[in-house]
């Protein structure tokens, strides 16, 4: 299966007698479902009202001492509260973007087009599956503790150990093809 469509660096990334058994990415999905509708809300609401009342209140104080307001200290405020507002969008868009996913005879593997390789050993590999938005989601390693609200961030970063020195947990996130996937691993 290795060659047409499959990244120079999944290929680069395999070992000897290695073959792809699986290859897939996530299903589309909304930005805002049952699991994060809440937390995505009050995620804007706190952006908007600390913008507003940042810029408010640099307003009120330029206007108090007499100081010149300068535009690049409200830029600033807007931009990263816009930015922090739109980190959900951000993810989704990595998720769906180039992100693909692969199983091997050896490894389950994430990556985004050829910006490099996320890899777990399949051998003695705990999995977890999800029901997802339109799909499944499936957790290796130690992404099996987290929630499906959490599933989501770690498809995005695969999951790391404090200060340890590599991936300890990948997801697949809304896989339409779980049975492949089972049969894979």
């Amino acid at each position: 299966m290795a060659g047409k469509g499959i990244p120079a660096t999944v290929t680069a990334a395999l070992g000897k007698d290695e073959e792809i058994l699986w290859s897939g990415k996530s299903a589309p999905f909304p930005l805002m479902n049952d699991e994060n509708k809440s937390s995505l809300l009050i995620r804007w609401i706190i952006c908007a009202v600390l913008v507003i009342g940042l810029v408010g209140g640099y307003f009120a104080s330029a206007a108090n001492t007499g100081v010149q307001i300068k535009p690049v200290v409200v830029l600033i405020v807007v931009f990263i509260g816009a930015y922090l507002a739109l980190i959900p969008v951000l993810d989704r868009s990595a998720i769906l973007g180039k992100r693909l996913y692969f199983i091997t005879n050896r490894r389950v593997m994430v990556t985004e087009g050829n910006r490099g390789v996320w890899t777990l050993d399949k051998a003695g590999l705990k999995t977890k599956t999800l029901p997802g938005e339109s799909g499944t989601h499936f957790l290796f390693g130690t992404a099996t503790e987290l929630s499906a609200k959490k599933a989501r961030v770690s498809a995005v970063v695969p999951v790391k150990e404090d200060n340890g020195p590599g991936i300890t947990g990948l997801v697949f996130y809304n896989v339409s093809d779980a049975q492949g996937v089972r049969q894979a691993l």
